[in-house]
C-alpha cells in the first residue's frame, strides 16, 4: 500500500470531512451543526472542514450570532479561508434597513442640499459585485437595490435619480464635467450636460466640479460651457452659477486664475468653491474662493483612533476608522473661512482597493442623520454660506458613500434625508389651525387621583377635541361625572385590569377610528410604583407632549404638513429597540412576524412609557392584529416580559408597515430643544438598558 505523503493529507480530509458532515446533518439541528463544526475546526483545522459550506443553506438569522461567534475563537488564516463559506450566514439586512415611506416632504427653502453624483465605469460595477467583507461586521457587497449603476452619459439614469432625489427633499446634483474632449475619463463633457438641462422631466438642479487638471489653460474651452452654466436649471446663488473646482490652497493666486479665465470666456460672475483634500487645520484661507468644501475623504490622512475588529482578510493592511472621528473635520470644512459642510453617507473603498481599503466600520443611517442635522444646522446659523450643503455622496459605490437605494439599507438612507431636512421645514403658521373634531385623546386613567394633574394638560388643547377614556373597574364611583363636567361628551368605559394601557386602547382606538379622527394622543396615569422618580418621569412626558415643548399644535402641524410622519413620541424618551428588548423576546417575535418583519437584528426607535401622538391610519396594522382580552396575561405586577409591553416596542414597526416613519418632538421643525439629543443616542435616563449600544 502507497504511502500516504503529506500532500494528500488536505484531499483526504476533505472527503472525510464531507463524510461525517452527512452523518452529522441526519442527527443534529442547524445550531448543533455549528457547534459541531468548531469542535472540528479545533481539531482537524478549517481547510479539514471545507465542507463545511454545505451548511449556508442550513443556516438562518437565528444562527447568525452562533457563526458569528466561531468565527471570532479561529485563527486568522482559518477565517480568511471560512469566509467564503459563512458569507451568507453573516450577512443579513442591515439594523436599520427601511422600505420606502409614504411621499411628499416639506423642506426649508433656505436650505439648498447638493449631492455628489458619480459616473460608473464598467469595472466599477464589477468591484462592486465582487466585493467581500474584511472583518465581521464589515458590510460587503453593496448594490444598487432597484436602478442601475449610472453609466457615463447615462441622462436615462440621471433623471431616474434625480426624480427620486427630488421626493426626498434634495436641491442639487454636482456632477463630474470635463473641459476638453480629449479629457473625458475624468466626467461629461457640454454636449451631455446640455441635453440633461433641456430634459423637460429633470427634477433637480445640476452644477459640475472641474478636476485639477482642468486648471486654466484656455478660455477657448470655457466658452462652450455658457449655455450650460447659463442655463435655467443650472444651480445658482443669487443669480450666479456655482462652480467647483479642485484647490489646493496653497497658492493665493489659485482662484484669481480660475475667475480670470471664466472671465474671458464670457462667464462672470460665478461662485467659486474650491475642493480641497481633507488635512489637519493649519491655518489656511479660502484664498479668493466663495466657498470651500472638503474633497474624497479616502485620499485624506487617516484619524488618530483606528479600529482593530476580528478581520476575515488574512492580507488586509488598510485602516479601519469610525465614523465619529471622521465626521467632525467633515463638518469643520477645516477651520477654514467660509467653508461649507460636507456629509459623507460612509467611506469604504474596498471595492477597488482590496485589502489596502479605508472603511469606516460603523457608519449608519442614523449616524449620518446626526451629521446632515449638525451640517444643516451650521449652514442656516452661518452668514453668508447661502444655505448650502453637501453631500457625499448619491452614488459613489467604489468609495462606500451611498444614500441611494441599496439592498443593504434599502431606502434607510434617504428616509433619514427627509426626515433631517424636514426638521429645517416651515412651522406652523400663526394662522393655522386644526379642525378639533379630527383630534382623539385615549386616556388610561387606572389612577383616578392623577386626574387633576391630567386636566390641567388636556385643557391646553383645541376646545371641542373628542376624549376617549379608560377606566379600571374599581375605580372611584363619580369619576365619570367630574370627568364629563369639564370634558362633555367623552367617552368612558370600565375595563378590567388586564393588559395594561394597551388592551384599553386597542379597544378605544377602533371607536376613535370610526368617529372619524385624523390623528390621536395616546396618554395614561403613570405611576411607575417601582421607581422613586417616577412622577417627574411621567410629568416629562406629559410636557413633552402636551405642555408647551413645542405644543400640541405645533405636533398636529408636523403632521398635516408632513405626510410621511405617523407617529411622534415624547424626546428624551425614544429608545432604541436593541437595547431595551428586555424579557419579551417571545411575544416580539410573534408580533413581528405577523407584521412581516425580522426583529433578529432590526433596530428602531419605539417611546418608552407608551405615549405619543400618531395617525389613526398609522396605527391600522395594531386593529388588524385582531387582539383581544383572551391575548393578554392577567395581572400580576410584572414590570416586564408581557404582551402589553411587547406592543410598546413594536407599535413603531406597526406605523412602518403603514408606510409612515416615527420621530420625536425636537424633530419638530422650529423645536426649541438643541440638536444634540435628537438621535436618542444619550443614555434613557428612566430605565435600564438590557443590552450595551
Amino acid at each position: 500500500m502507497k504511502r500516504l505523503g503529506p500532500e494528500r493529507l488536505p484531499s483526504v480530509l476533505r472527503y472525510q470531512s464531507l463524510t461525517w458532515l452527512r452523518r452529522l446533518r441526519t442527527r443534529l439541528n442547524p445550531g448543533a451543526l455549528v457547534r459541531a463544526s468548531a469542535l472540528g475546526l479545533d481539531l482537524l483545522g478549517a481547510r479539514a472542514l471545507a465542507g463545511a459550506a454545505s451548511l449556508r443553506c442550513r443556516l438562518d438569522n437565528d444562527h447568525r450570532p452562533d457563526v458569528t461567534r466561531l468565527l471570532q475563537t479561529l485563527p486568522l488564516t482559518t477565517r480568511d479561508g471560512l469566509r467564503s463559506v459563512f458569507l451568507g450566514a453573516l450577512a443579513g439586512r442591515h439594523p436599520e434597513h427601511s422600505e420606502r415611506l409614504n411621499g411628499g416632504t416639506s423642506t426649508s427653502d433656505e436650505l439648498i442640499p447638493v449631492a455628489f453624483y458619480r459616473w460608473s465605469e464598467a469595472r466599477d460595477r464589477t468591484a462592486s459585485a465582487f466585493a467581500r467583507p474584511r472583518f465581521i461586521g464589515h458590510r460587503q457587497p453593496r448594490m444598487p437595490e432597484r436602478i442601475d449603476f449610472a453609466a457615463k452619459g447615462d441622462c436615462a439614469s440621471v433623471l431616474r435619480d434625480a426624480e427620486l432625489a427630488a421626493s426626498y427633499g434634495l436641491r442639487a446634483f454636482c456632477i463630474d464635467a470635463c473641459l476638453e474632449a480629449r479629457d473625458a475619463a475624468n466626467g461629461i463633457g457640454v454636449h451631455e450636460l446640455v441635453e440633461l438641462l433641456d430634459a423637460p422631466e429633470l427634477a433637480v438642479r445640476v452644477c459640475v466640479q472641474f478636476a485639477a487638471q482642468d486648471v486654466p489653460a484656455q478660455s477657448a474651452n470655457l466658452r462652450h460651457w455658457i449655455k450650460v452654466l447659463r442655463h435655467p436649471r443650472y444651480l445658482e446663488l443669487a443669480g450666479t452659477p456655482v462652480v467647483l473646482v479642485d484647490a489646493a490652497l496653497a497658492d493665493p493666486d489659485e482662484a484669481q486664475r480660475w475667475r480670470t479665465v471664466f472671465s474671458d470666456a464670457g462667464l462672470s460672475p460665478i461662485h467659486l468653491v474650491g475642493v480641497i483634500s481633507r488635512s489637519p487645520s493649519d491655518g489656511r484661507t479660502a484664498h479668493g474662493f466663495d466657498g470651500v468644501v472638503a474633497g474624497e475623504p479616502t485620499a485624506s490622512p487617516v484619524p488618530p483612533y483606528s479600529l482593530h475588529p476580528v478581520l476575515l482578510d488574512a492580507r488586509f493592511q488598510g485602516a479601519v476608522t469610525r465614523y465619529e472621528d471622521e465626521m467632525p473635520c467633515l463638518l469643520r470644512a477645516h477651520d477654514v473661512a467660509r467653508g461649507y459642510a460636507c456629509v459623507v453617507a460612509g467611506i469604504d473603498s474596498s471595492p477597488v482597493a482590496g485589502s489596502a481599503a479605508r472603511i469606516c466600520a460603523n457608519a449608519t443611517p442614523s449616524g449620518y442623520a446626526n451629521a446632515l442635522r449638525q451640517a444643516c444646522a451650521s449652514s442656516l446659523r452661518a452668514d453668508g454660506r447661502n444655505g448650502l450643503v453637501f453631500i457625499r455622496a448619491w452614488n459613489d459605490w467604489s468609495r462606500g458613500a451611498v444614500i441611494e437605494p441599496d439592498t443593504d439599507t434599502g431606502f434607510a438612507y434617504l428616509e433619514q434625508t427627509r426626515m433631517v431636512l424636514e426638521e429645517f421645514g416651515p412651522v406652523a403658521p400663526d394662522h393655522w389651525s386644526v379642525d378639533p373634531r379630527n383630534i382623539a385623546v385615549v386616556l388610561h386613567l387606572f389612577y383616578a387621583d392623577l386626574w387633576p394633574e391630567i386636566s390641567d394638560y388636556l385643557a391646553c388643547l383645541p376646545v371641542g377635541f373628542r376624549l376617549f377614556v379608560s377606566l379600571d373597574k374599581r375605580a372611584p364611583s363619580g369619576i365619570e361625572q367630574t370627568i364629563n363636567a369639564q370634558f362633555p361628551g367623552a367617552d368612558i368605559e370600565r375595563f378590567e385590569n388586564r393588559g395594561r394601557d394597551l388592551l384599553p386602547f386597542i379597544t378605544l382606538l377602533d371607536r376613535v377610528r370610526r368617529a372619524g379622527c385624523e390623528y390621536v394622543c395616546k396618554i395614561h396615569s403613570k405611576k411607575s410604583l417601582h421607581r422613586v422618580d417616577g412622577d417627574a418621569w411621567r410629568k416629562d412626558l406629559y410636557d413633552k407632549l402636551l405642555g408647551d415643548r413645542p405644543g400640541a399644535r405645533h405636533v398636529l402641524f408636523a403632521m398635516h404638513a408632513r405626510p410621511s410622519v405617523g407617529m411622534i413620541g415624547p424626546a428624551g424618551h425614544m429608545v432604541y429597540s436593541d437595547q431595551f428588548r428586555g424579557s419579551n423576546e417571545r411575544h416580539i417575535n410573534a408580533l413581528a412576524h405577523a407584521l412581516g418583519f425580522d426583529t433578529t437584528e432590526l433596530r428602531f426607535r419605539f417611546a418608552a412609557g407608551t405615549m405619543f401622538w400618531a395617525r389613526v391610519d398609522a396605527l391600522e396594522p395594531l386593529l388588524a392584529l385582531g387582539l383581544d382580552r383572551r391575548s393578554f396575561e392577567e395581572e400580576t405586577g410584572q414590570i416586564d416580559g408581557t404582551l402589553a409591553h411587547a406592543l410598546e416596542r413594536l407599535l413603531p414597526l406597526m406605523v412602518r408597515r403603514a408606510g409612515m416613519s416615527v420621530i420625536d418632538t425636537n424633530q419638530i421643525a422650529g423645536a426649541a430643544e438643541g440638536a444634540d439629543d435628537k438621535a436618542g443616542s444619550k443614555p434613557y435616563r428612566w430605565a435600564r438598558a438590557s443590552r450595551d449600544a
